[in-house]
């Protein structure tokens, strides 16, 4: 892996970080407290400036009720890691909803090859 890959890997996990954080409703500083770092040290994880080590990870995905491969993956650039993605997205929707969802796809996918 090379530093653009890894850049690019830390800008994703701090989008997820970041994603998840805010849709449990904490601030950067009620993060920082739980894991009694510095608020800098999470803004420095969630702009990808830092990649938290995986012990890390696991008390973030704690934090965040979510799993430690869920931080690891959203955003990811990998295409296993994008199908994952969207079957996680369609498996909430009604079966009506995945069937359009499921046309835009092909014809998108169509489109751009």
């Amino acid at each position: 892996m090379d530093s653009d890959d890894e850049l690019e890997l830390g800008r994703a996990i701090g989008k997820a970080l970041a994603f998840y954080r805010k849709q449990t409703g904490l601030t950067q500083d009620q993060v920082s407290e739980r894991l009694g770092v510095e608020r800098e040290t999470i803004s420095r994880f969630e702009r990808g400036a830092v990649i938290p080590p995986v012990p890390r990870l696991y008390e973030l995905a704690d934090i965040y009720g979510c799993a430690v491969g869920d931080l690891l993956t959203q955003g990811s650039p990998r295409p296993l890691d994008q199908v994952e993605d969207i079957a996680k997205m369609l498996k909430g929707m009604k079966a009506s909803e995945r069937k359009l969802a499921l046309t835009v796809l092909r014809e998108l996918s169509a489109h751009f090859k």
